[in-house]
């Protein structure tokens, strides 16, 4: 690790618990908090929808849950 503690390795990662790529990483890009505007009820619902039948029930609930596990 340099000096400064970053040598672009995907450690850095690591403080959320979601790897580039993984199955959680993709679900919080497409997750509708943090837009330009308030998600409704309805975005959320549509998210979870979207959630369970890409990735299945299994990853929803790791998301939903905060755990820095991968699904399965």
């Amino acid at each position: 690790m340099s000096e400064g503690g970053y040598d672009g390795g995907p450690e850095i990662y690591d403080y959320e618990g979601y790897q580039p790529g993984s199955v959680l990483a993709q679900i919080r890009d497409i997750d509708p908090d943090g837009g330009e505007r308030q998600p409704t009820a309805a975005d959320y619902a549509a998210f979870k929808d979207r959630v369970i039948r890409e990735f299945g029930q299994d990853s929803w609930d790791a998301y939903r849950g905060g755990t820095d596990r991968e699904p399965g």
